[in-house]
């Protein structure tokens, strides 16, 4: 997965790869035949050796069914502070315009993939314990697109980008989500059985605006 994240691609393509490696990852351990996994990751090597992978395009509707249950997930949770709360309400409230608008800062792909990079390398071996991998690598793929949601509201409410702005969003979210055992377990339970937040919702949401 890390590999797949430092291809030369589309970030897009790249956090759908990944999520359907889980993906298929997930469903041999739950099948109990985890030694299927050494096949996944030759067919994953053999893809990577021939560069980036196509693209899989992306269904206009997903990124609004992500954005559902991204917001979803965010309102159960117990708030860190009040300043968390008014950033959620406006987000909620601008919502439609950062979808419609697909505003981006600019010369940020690298560090989202760096940030979906640090999800995977904090959080993914910790399915040796649960055999639970699949949500992990979810919530990496979430990470990205939360933060790039808060970092289009900030750039929409600065009317511009700036270095002000570059770890604000990836901060107020980790204080939000990662701080807190808690609402990290429950982002985890919602990136597992989430209708909203399936392999498919999120790889083609991430291929269809990134």
């Amino acid at each position: 997965m890390l590999e797949i994240l430092a291809l030369e691609a589309p970030l897009g393509s790249r956090l759908a790869q990944m999520v359907w490696l889980a993906e298929r990852a997930q469903q041999a351990l739950d099948a109990g035949k985890p030694k299927r996994i050494a096949s996944l990751l030759s067919e994953a090597e053999a893809t990577l050796s021939t560069g980036a992978a196509e693209p899989f395009g992306g269904d206009p509707g997903a990124a609004e069914l992500l954005d559902a249950g991204c917001l979803s997930a965010l309102k159960h949770m117990e708030p860190i502070d009040a300043n968390w709360s008014a950033v959620l309400a406006r987000l909620e409230a601008q919502l439609p315009e950062i979808r419609s608008r697909c505003i981006a800062p600019p010369d940020r792909e690298n560090a989202y993939a760096r940030l979906a990079t640090y999800a995977v390398y904090r959080y993914l071996l910790k399915g040796v314990f649960d055999g639970d991998v699949l949500s992990r690598a979810r919530w990496a793929a979430v990470l990205v697109w939360i933060t790039r949601r808060l970092d289009t509201l900030f750039l929409l409410e600065a009317g511009g980008w700036s270095e002000d702005l570059e770890i604000t969003a990836a901060k107020l979210l980790s204080k939000q989500v990662e701080y807190s055992r808690e609402n990290m377990t429950l982002m985890l339970s919602e990136c597992w059985n989430s209708r909203w937040m399936t392999t498919r919702i999120i790889a083609e949401a991430a291929e269809r605006e990134m």
